[in-house]
């Protein structure tokens, strides 16, 4: 992982959450060893250490939500990429 990497999972574990580029998000995640998996629309799915994550990427906007900020945290702390 990168530093801008770092930035990103650093942002998704803050308690004071800017708004971070749903972008930034796959791009850290791929970088974490994550496959995705595309479905309809703007579905798609997040695979890592045999969990998956299925997530509709935020749009017109293109920052993630607070919900799936959360939820991806959650997400990270299953895996065991992150501590609570």
């Amino acid at each position: 992982m990168n530093s801008k990497h770092l930035k990103t999972l650093h942002s998704i574990r803050s308690k004071e959450r800017k708004s971070i580029n749903w972008d930034d998000i796959e791009k850290m995640m791929i970088a974490l060893g994550a496959t995705t998996r595309e479905s309809r629309g703007s579905g798609a799915t997040f695979t890592l250490n045999n969990y998956s994550f299925a997530f509709h990427r935020p749009h017109p906007e293109k920052e993630a939500k607070p919900y799936q900020i959360k939820q991806l945290k959650q997400f990270l702390i299953k895996v065991g990429v992150v501590n609570e």
